[in-house]
């Protein structure tokens, strides 16, 4: 017997579809329509079981899988395969979940919550962005997170509150079912009721039986001190309820590190600039520079260069989340500013400097790198003319 062709609709068929086929073919074997037909009677009977079993979304699953129902597979020696139109252990774990063996094996715990509704899951994922005080010092901030809770009406378990559970039909109120797979008998959680042996078929109104409803909560997210550009936070069972689990799911808080116009981060190293006169430069000097702990004062040394790199060792960001003890360095680089315009006294100054004793390292060094790469290039054109 086909179910799919007794209500004659295609295995792929909406629950719509469904309800719309079952409604018309009840209509038309209704027994007030067909006193006295055998028959009419019969097929009746077929269209509500039917629909009983397709519209159930777990019954209907193990349907397609085995082309039985799960009620009593063992008396008649019967394979449950033979017949089956679809059958494709296309994903494992769907197959062990539909069979139930009293557990998930990917979970590692019994099924619980509502036999029907079950969807995939619903993950919520959230971006927030800190600056570089923010890794320093960590951060809390609230936000409004919108989810899937528990149903009020039904508590999460999809049935109706005004209705009294009953016995399940499939397994009888024994929570098991007998399943032949074409070696051995098994005896499986009946999926109707999910090993209970009672079971409610009206389903809630308010829910629908999906047993959650939309819902808005304000949330306390804590950033710990440390953290990098692109980490990745999990707040355990502050996400959408998974009724056929009987549990809340979690929230990711993705974190992005802000650019700063001051600093800039280099993994828990933060970098500046550091601008010094002319004079500064030659004669050395104590100076202040910003670090992201406050200011701090530095010594720059007779003759530092442009471009020249400072540390201040401890002044960077936490090297592990959660823990400021263990920090980075700060890294200055200094660059030398040079007057733009000078007076004629100033000039003669500096032209008088010049033609003492003063030692120019790095332009005698470039000056000499420079005469050996033409020397070396006059041979190479001599060599070439040869």
């Amino acid at each position: 017997m086909n179910y799919y062709d007794i209500l004659g609709v295609d295995r792929n068929a909406s629950p719509e579809e469904l309800k719309k086929a079952y409604r018309k073919k009840a209509q038309e074997f209704h027994p007030d329509k067909n006193p006295d037909n055998k028959e009419a009677e019969d097929k009746f009977k077929q269209v509500n079981e039917a629909y009983e079993i397709l519209s159930d979304p777990q019954k209907r699953r193990m349907y397609n899988m085995t082309g039985r129902t799960g009620s009593s597979n063992r008396a008649t020696g019967h394979n449950p395969f033979q017949g089956a139109t679809a059958f494709n252990f296309r994903d494992w774990e769907d197959l062990m979940n539909v069979f139930s063996f009293g557990a998930n094996p990917r979970e590692g715990k019994f099924r619980s919550g509502p036999k029907r509704g079950a969807r995939p899951k619903k993950i919520i994922t959230i971006e927030i962005q800190v600056d570089v005080y923010d890794v320093l010092h960590g951060l809390s901030r609230e936000m409004n997170i919108e989810y899937e809770g528990k149903c009020d009406e039904c508590k999460g378990n999809g049935e109706d509150p005004n209705t009294t559970p009953k016995t399940c039909p499939d397994c009888h109120g024994s929570g098991r079912v007998d399943f032949y797979g074409g070696i051995s008998n098994m005896r499986v959680q009946c999926p109707k009721c999910g090993g209970e042996g009672r079971v409610n078929l009206d389903s809630c109104p308010h829910c629908r039986g999906m047993g959650v409803q939309r819902k808005q909560k304000r949330l306390l997210i804590k950033v710990p001190c440390g953290v990098c550009e692109g980490n990745t936070l999990r707040l355990q069972g502050e996400g959408h309820y998974y009724p056929w689990e009987n549990r809340f799911g979690d929230i990711f808080v993705k974190v992005h590190v802000a650019k700063h116009d001051y600093f800039s981060v280099v993994g828990v190293d933060v970098h500046t600039t550091l601008p010094i006169t002319f004079k500064q430069a030659i004669l050395g000097d104590m100076v202040n520079v910003m670090t992201v702990d406050g200011v701090a004062e530095i010594k720059i040394p007779p003759g530092t260069q442009n471009m020249s790199t400072m540390k201040i060792s401890g002044h960077g960001l936490p090297k592990r989340p959660g823990d400021s003890g263990y920090r980075g360095d700060a890294y200055v680089t200094i660059v030398i500013d040079v007057p733009e315009g000078i007076s004629e006294v100033d000039r003669e100054r500096i032209e008088s400097f010049e033609g003492h004793d003063a030692t120019y390292s790095l332009v005698e060094s470039h000056n000499e790198s420079t005469n050996r790469i033409l020397q070396e290039m006059d041979r190479k054109k001599s060599f070439s003319k040869t």
